[in-house]
């Protein structure tokens, strides 16, 4: 079987999750409790198999997932052993082949951010940097470096990336080091970056933000379109004798989390993130995952003050929430 690159996984091996074995319940997410299970045995015995970096970095991104899912929440999986397991993985892969070491290092901070441990990831994601600065390790460090206001740090890191670059990370670099500037204006945010790439992203942005408008607005005019139709085949109204009743709606549904951003992205499942009351996650770069939603229930795509970029609602025939650097849909 031909294998990933570990630098490559970082990224895009969220698309598995797992955890531990338990009991299957009457309760709606034990189906989705139970698929984590059987894909955190199978991850672990990939590793086992192997002892290589990719499939270290597979078996921390599953257990990642589960915080993200509320499995660990739920008490369906031992957060704190598995993160402990994971760890160890990805530094024996690292002591066993140090040209992955930097994505090795990165997964860890990643999965201590999704724990809540920021000290322990800090000092993971700083040594990934320090080994080789990416764009995986780089951008959820420039978070916990914005969250405690080191605004000196930002520009430091985004100055070091911004040398390593490819064309392709040019915008996300810049955006996620806008972000976590705390600057309200791009040309006080990236005043260290200068007048060309100020100038670049401020039109990118832009092309970025009609083109969503563009979308929405698409997908708008398709409702309305489909509503009138509805409207127009369906039968007349009966009496309140002879109408059957109407059909119920399913209890949970099964939805595809589509991150399609260059970048790790926040959510909040919950009625409104300003005011809480809900469950705060994040969604890698390029990441498919699955999560068990009511109709009715909320996504929302936040920025890292936890202000809502926008939201979807979960419908009862809604099956895949694609989530751009800026924007969150359903279908």
């Amino acid at each position: 079987m031909k294998r990933t690159s570990a630098a490559s996984l970082v990224a895009l091996a969220a698309s598995l999750s797992g955890c531990f074995i338990v009991p299957r319940t009457a309760s709606p997410t034990a189906g989705v409790d139970d698929a984590y299970n059987q894909r955190v045995i199978e991850a672990r015995a990939a590793y086992q198999a192997s002892h290589a970096a990719p499939d270290a970095i597979v078996f921390a991104v599953t257990v990642q997932t589960l915080y993200g899912a509320g499995t660990v929440e739920r008490g369906k999986a031992d957060g704190a052993a598995l993160v402990a397991e994971a760890a160890g993985y990805l530094d024996a892969a690292a002591a066993q082949s140090p040209a992955d070491a930097p994505a090795s290092l990165a997964a860890k901070g990643e999965l201590y951010l999704a724990a809540g441990d920021s000290a322990t990831a800090r000092a993971a994601l700083e040594a990934s940097v320090e080994a080789r600065p990416t764009l995986p390790a780089v951008a959820p460090l420039l978070g916990i470096y914005g969250e405690a206001g080191d605004a000196r740090s930002v520009t430091d890191l985004c100055k070091r990336m911004r040398t390593v670059a490819r064309d392709d990370e040019r915008y996300p670099l810049l955006d996620v080091c806008f972000r976590h500037s705390g600057a309200e204006r791009v040309e006080a945010g990236l005043a260290w970056a200068g007048a060309a790439d100020i100038a670049y992203y401020l039109q990118a942005r832009a092309a970025g933000e009609a083109q969503a408008a563009d979308r929405a607005a698409a997908r708008q005019a398709q409702r309305d379109q489909d509503a009138a139709a509805r409207a127009a085949q369906a039968p007349p109204p009966r009496s309140s004798d002879d109408r059957p009743a109407p059909s119920a709606a399913p209890a949970t549904v099964s939805v595809t989390l589509r991150g399609t951003c260059g970048q790790t992205v926040r959510l909040f499942f919950g009625a409104d993130p300003k005011y809480g009351g809900g469950t705060r996650t994040s969604l890698s770069a390029n990441t498919v995952t699955s999560y068990s939603k009511r109709p009715g229930d909320m996504i929302w795509l936040v920025d890292d003050h936890d202000r809502g970029l926008g939201s979807v609602t979960v419908g009862a025939s809604t099956r895949e929430v694609t989530v751009t650097c800026s924007e969150i849909t359903a279908r």
